[in-house]
Parts: C-alpha cells; sequence; structure tokens
C-alpha cells in the first residue's frame, strides 16, 4: 500500500472548478468504489453505507455510524464509527472516526486502508491532510490545511 506524501497532494492540486478537476467523472467514480462497500463490511463487521457529496471536493463517503443517537451538550449527535472519503482529486482517499464507543485501531485502520489502496486509491493519512495547504493551482477561500482543500464541503 502506498501512502500520500505532500508531493502527491500537490500533484492532485489541479486548475478547474474548486469542486473537481476537469474530467472528472463521478459516475465512473462512484461505480469503483460501490464494491468496497460489501468487502469493508465484511473487513469489520460494519454496516456501510455510500453517501454521496455535493459541493464539496470530496464526491462520495463510505461510512458506518452508530445507530444510536447520542446526546453532546445538549445536542443529538451520531457517532461515525468509520468513515471513508474519497476526493474528486488525485484518486485520494483518507479514514476518519468520532465514535466514543468504537474507537477506530491504527491496525484496523491500516486493514482499511489496504483494501481501499488495493482498488487504485491513494491514501492520505489524517496527519498529512492536517499540514498547512502549501498548493500553488488554486486555492479555496479559506483552505489552510489539505483536509479542507481536497475533503470538506465548499
Amino acid at each position: 500500500m502506498k501512502i500520500a506524501t505532500v508531493d502527491d497532494l500537490i500533484d492532485a492540486d489541479t486548475f478547474g472548478n474548486e469542486e473537481a478537476p476537469p474530467h472528472f467523472d463521478r459516475d465512473e467514480a462512484l461505480a469503483r468504489i460501490a464494491p468496497l462497500q460489501q468487502e469493508l463490511g465484511r473487513l469489520t463487521g460494519l454496516s456501510f453505507e455510500v453517501r454521496e457529496a455535493q459541493d464539496a471536493t470530496f464526491f462520495a463517503e463510505l461510512d458506518a455510524y452508530d445507530p444510536n443517537p447520542k446526546t453532546l451538550h445538549g445536542t443529538s449527535c451520531i457517532e461515525t464509527y468509520v468513515g471513508v472519503r474519497f476526493s474528486a482529486f488525485g484518486n485520494l482517499f483518507t479514514i476518519w472516526s468520532t465514535s466514543s464507543t468504537r474507537p477506530l485501531a491504527d491496525e484496523e485502520r491500516l486493514k482499511i486502508a489496504a483494501v481501499v489502496s488495493n482498488a487504485g486509491f491513494l491514501y492520505a493519512p489524517l496527519e498529512l491532510l492536517k499540514l498547512p495547504y502549501s498548493g500553488v493551482k488554486f486555492s479555496q477561500q479559506g483552505a489552510q490545511d489539505w483536509w479542507y482543500h481536497f475533503f470538506e464541503y465548499s
């Protein structure tokens, strides 16, 4: 499994619409991730859903979440056990979690990353994406780090 570097992020930083590079084929990209839904479910024992994104620099996410909402500071929230987010740029993906009841172990994260990498995507760890944005080709207003640039809503 190859893990992205800052150079890979800079290479993926293309001119074009802020939400996708020129010639991005959303339908083809969604078809590429569809088989991963069941494969990740078998690997983790969780039920994953495909969620398409609009008005974002990522096009979709495969996620498994806690079906029981939690109350945090008086607000109901849903915790994500595992989220695999796919950027519209550079075949990049990342993995995240917000669960307080089922923390995502490093070993499981690496197994998930290997499965998704084998499908032709490039793993960008959160530590890399939190580095300051240093691209030069275009910048969204307020893009301060690589996460915002490749994996966030516009």
